[in-house]
């Protein structure tokens, strides 16, 4: 992780806040001793500390959607490029592309989940929900799509194929398969 984000009750800084950073800190530099990343922290309420994680994957599982939204229209542009497309938006530092990737879907344990939880929450709220059903909405599409694509491969007249299914887990180096759009 790049951020941490610890909900206190009042939101101060407290000693017990300043020991779980203490904490995250040990662990991070065993874990990613090689990273020269910086690991932000913030302290905040309770209230806004489980707002910043639901809405932060929900816009992470945002960006996976776009990242296939594009390259599906990549793919029906004639010359299109999603590769070449990701690589020039890349370049702008406003955009992160690194949720992007043209891929089967938003998979894992927390993304689609925290998604679902604030969709449900903006419910409650009497708020549009709009927002979290396009996300799913476009992740649930994109299976769809990838089965419609390899189906009509597998009815054209060739009959010698060969298949490779590469990416079973939600993320690169991972072993668990819980909650993969690949599985």
């Amino acid at each position: 992780p790049f951020s941490v984000i610890i909900g206190t009750q009042d939101g101060q800084n407290t000693t017990e806040a300043r020991i779980i950073e203490d904490l995250w800190l040990k662990a991070y530099r065993q874990e990613f001793n090689q990273c020269q990343c910086k690991l932000e922290f913030s302290v905040m309420n309770y209230t806004n500390a489980e707002l910043s994680k639901i809405l932060f994957l929900a816009y992470l599982n945002h960006q996976v959607s776009y990242g296939n939204f594009m390259s599906e229209l990549c793919e029906n542009v004639p010359g299109g490029d999603a590769e070449a497309v990701l690589n020039a938006m890349s370049k702008d530092p406003r955009v992160n592309t690194d949720y992007m990737h043209p891929g089967i879907g938003a998979g894992g344990p927390c993304l689609p989940r925290d998604t679902e939880v604030l969709s449900k929450f903006t419910k409650t709220l009497g708020v549009s929900d709009r927002e979290t059903n396009n996300i799913t909405a476009s992740n649930d599409w994109q299976i769809h799509r990838v089965l419609y694509k390899i189906c009509n491969i597998l009815q054209s007249p060739k009959t010698d194929f060969k298949i490779a299914v590469l990416g079973l887990t939600y993320k690169p180096s991972y072993k668990w398969l819980g909650a993969s759009q690949g599985m």
